[in-house]
């Protein structure tokens, strides 16, 4: 299980998400289900959709922003990060 708290952001293949229908749309593609790193799964059970709101996800009792779901949970499904990929575009010339 990779989690992604001491890597160099230029390294990064994921990123956090931006917003809370990109958060609800990838959480929906992995069944709803995301791991901690003891290997703890957790059901998501909520989202705030109001714009503004620092912690938008609930996870175990708790609201969680993007950046802690992203540095402290993968998807149960196949340990990807809780976050967007990112797509390299190639350089202009």
């Amino acid at each position: 299980m990779r989690f992604y708290t001491s890597i160099n952001a230029d390294e990064l293949e994921y990123r956090p998400f931006e917003n809370i229908e990109e958060a609800i749309n990838a959480i929906k593609e992995h069944g709803g289900w995301v791991k901690n790193s003891l290997g703890t799964c957790w059901l998501v059970t909520g989202y705030a959709t109001k714009e503004d709101i620092n912690k938008p996800v609930h996870i175990a009792s708790n609201w969680i922003s993007f950046d802690s779901l992203f540095r402290n949970y993968v998807f149960a499904d196949n340990s990807s990060p809780c976050g967007s990929k990112i797509i390299n575009l190639p350089e202009e010339q």
